[in-house]
């Protein structure tokens, strides 16, 4: 009997250190994991918080834009295209990806580019007519086609994620979608510039707003096609993985 005894006391004490050393893994890698940025809720990291200080800076860009404060529009629009370069960079760097992260980056850039388009197809810089080469139709055309092309892709991406994970990699960002943000980036930043020189902003009154509006209207037709092009490669992916 009191070998029993004690063979059932030994067992306890073997289960509850079992418990105890999986508690401690499973506490281990939850903050292993936290550290690293990779769980799967709302991480507060660096570069989360880059992007979303991108996401909050688009109304107050169109109270700039709308509100006669080129300067301010310009500042916040650069500051907008270097955190999103920023931001992916040290989540690689530093390994903290996140799933809010990954949904949040894209849908900041998304905000700020069309919100930019849609400014500048409204209110163009004072230049683009005088420019006498820029038709009145190019900016709000542009606007159609990049909007457009999110609207199509997002639901395309929409459409693969329910069909699998298969389809889902296949509409995954690629070169092609990296290089049209960055050709609308550089184009809407010239002509954000050239408003910003028209209106004789401060410190910005002898800026070349000739050329400002030359590149960016060659950057964004560039933009532009590169927006369409990579539109049909991933609805080309899409239909298939799908089909």
């Amino acid at each position: 009997a009191p070998r029993l005894a004690a063979g059932h006391a030994s067992a306890r004490g073997g289960a509850a250190r079992t418990a105890d050393l999986g508690r401690a893994r499973s506490v281990r890698a939850m903050s292993k994991a936290m550290a690293q940025g990779r769980t799967s809720g709302i991480v507060l990291n660096v570069p989360t918080v880059l992007t979303l200080g991108r996401a909050l800076a688009v109304p107050v860009f169109a109270w700039a834009y709308l509100c006669s404060a080129p300067a301010l529009a310009l500042a916040l629009f650069t500051g907008a295209a270097i955190t999103d370069f920023l931001d992916g960079y040290l989540a690689r760097k530093w390994d903290q990806s996140t799933a809010f992260g990954a949904f949040l980056d894209p849908v900041a850039d998304k905000l700020m580019v069309v919100t930019a388009m849609v400014l500048l197809s409204a209110s163009p810089p004072q230049a683009w007519a005088a420019a006498g080469w820029c038709p009145e139709w190019f900016l709000p055309a542009s606007a159609a086609c990049v909007a457009g092309r999110e609207l199509v892709v997002s639901a395309v991406r929409e459409f693969a994620a329910a069909a699998g994970p298969e389809a889902r990699s296949a509409v995954n960002v690629n070169s092609w979608g990296k290089l049209k943000t960055a050709a609308q980036m550089g184009a809407l930043i010239s002509l954000l510039l050239a408003r910003c020189s028209g209106a004789g902003a401060s410190g910005l009154a002898q800026a070349p707003t000739e050329l400002a509006i030359t590149a960016g209207a060659g950057m964004m037709t560039v933009a532009v096609g590169l927006t369409l092009y990579s539109m049909c490669i991933y609805c080309k992916q899409a239909v298939e993985v799908l089909f």
